[in-house]
């Protein structure tokens, strides 16, 4: 699933930009669902779940090769 990881360029820093596909990646997901779960518009329920799929992700990025280099393919080669 694409929102749990992210391919990041070799000898670049982490950018949200040019390493995550405008389809998305982890680094999409950690603020598109923080802007949701702080939104006062969206039901509690809502608000709730959000900040559920937060702390989800921010768990992602510190599982091993969740963010890695593309030709790693989630550390199928190594």
């Amino acid at each position: 699933y694409k929102h749990h990881f992210v391919n990041l360029r070799r000898g670049a820093g982490l950018a949200a930009e040019p390493d995550c596909p405008i389809e998305g990646c982890v680094l999409r997901a950690i603020g598109q669902y923080a802007r949701l779960a702080l939104d006062p518009r969206e039901s509690a329920r809502e608000r709730a779940d959000a900040l559920k799929f937060v702390a989800h992700h921010v768990g992602d990025v510190h599982q091993p090769l969740h963010v890695s280099f593309a030709e790693d393919r989630g550390g199928n080669d190594i």
